[in-house]
């Protein structure tokens, strides 16, 4: 048995900050309606959307959630600093945020990140050329928690996850 939560705090992503699901995830009962755990549903499509979503943001990647976003995208540290074209040790040093990560390197993740997502998060529909012009400002820890809803697509894709408008 399942009941929806209407407001879920996720904070087993990865990432250095919750993520809170609208309407969505969904409690698992037993018989007596005691709650056995919680089930969020398209979990794949959701972390490639907060990936996504997260990369035309303005505020520079910290290294956990490039950690994050590589593991989204399905490549090991070692594959994903050569595809970046980078020193390895240098990659791991960003992981473990022992350094940061410049500016010319984060807007090459970020465009990493939207081509190979584009094909799995058709639903959002994005302009790599939006990474290009992305001024970097202040931080992301003063804008998170980040909100997403999952909504019917009505087509064959089934449902899909939208980001929720920051408050203001």
């Amino acid at each position: 048995m399942f009941r929806t939560i209407t407001q879920h705090e996720e904070t087993a992503l990865g990432l250095p900050y919750a993520v809170i699901l609208e309407n969505a995830a969904q409690e698992i009962l037993d018989d007596d309606g005691s709650v056995l755990g919680v089930h969020i549903p398209n979990m794949e499509n959701l972390v490639a959307t907060i990936a996504a979503v997260r990369c035309l943001m303005p505020e520079r990647l910290r290294g956990n959630e490039v950690r994050f976003i590589r593991k989204v995208i399905g490549k090991g540290a070692k594959e994903f600093a050569e595809d970046l074209e980078m020193d390895p040790s240098t990659y791991s040093r960003w992981e473990n945020e022992k350094q940061t990560v410049g500016g010319w390197a984060d807007k090459q993740v970020r465009q990493m990140t939207i081509l190979l997502l584009a094909g799995r998060i058709a639903h959002l529909k994005i302009d790599p050329n939006i990474v290009v012009s992305l001024r970097f400002q202040g931080d992301i820890m003063n804008r998170v928690p980040l909100h997403f809803r999952l909504e019917k697509c009505g087509n064959q894709d089934g449902d899909a996850w939208v980001d929720l408008p920051l408050a203001a």
